[in-house]
């Protein structure tokens, strides 16, 4: 796999929007309240 970076590119980007698209919930590439929600993160 790829090397953790820190950094928000564009391969973050694309899994965070197809994670969003899996849970049915607003795609928009950002992880905001629902998408951490959806992560189980607070």
């Amino acid at each position: 796999g790829d090397d953790v970076d820190d950094i928000y590119g564009p391969k973050t980007e694309a899994a965070v929007r197809q994670f969003q698209t899996d849970q049915g919930i607003m795609i928009d590439g950002v992880v905001g309240p629902e998408t951490y929600g959806q992560l189980g993160i607070d």
